[in-house]
């Protein structure tokens, strides 16, 4: 039975922007881009994309729409924080493999 994969693994393997160097297209300050990983900025990259244009996708059914520019900084802080979250899981990961 083949090993289940998580999602951090199957976004590297996916190729593309994980398996290159991801442009800063979307001027995340230097010293928080280099600070992340080559996933974690496509992570950063792939969510911000996905959600600039697609607010209805989360707020609530019952909710009106948030006009464009909030609604851009919240898709940047909904990416920001994925980025973040990747580059922690990550970071813990080699520090489990080391410690074994």
């Amino acid at each position: 039975m083949p090993k289940r994969m998580s999602a951090i693994e199957r976004i590297e393997i996916r190729g593309g922007d994980a398996s290159t160097n991801p442009r800063n297209r979307f001027k995340v300050p230097s010293a928080r881009w280099n600070r992340w990983s080559d996933t974690a900025r496509c992570v950063f990259n792939s969510v911000f994309m996905q959600a600039k244009d697609s607010q209805m996708l989360y707020l609530h059914p019952k909710t009106d729409p948030v006009p464009k520019v909030q609604w851009q900084t919240t898709a940047w802080n909904v990416a920001w924080i994925a980025a973040d979250a990747v580059q922690d899981v990550m970071e813990a990961r080699a520090e489990h493999q080391k410690a074994a």
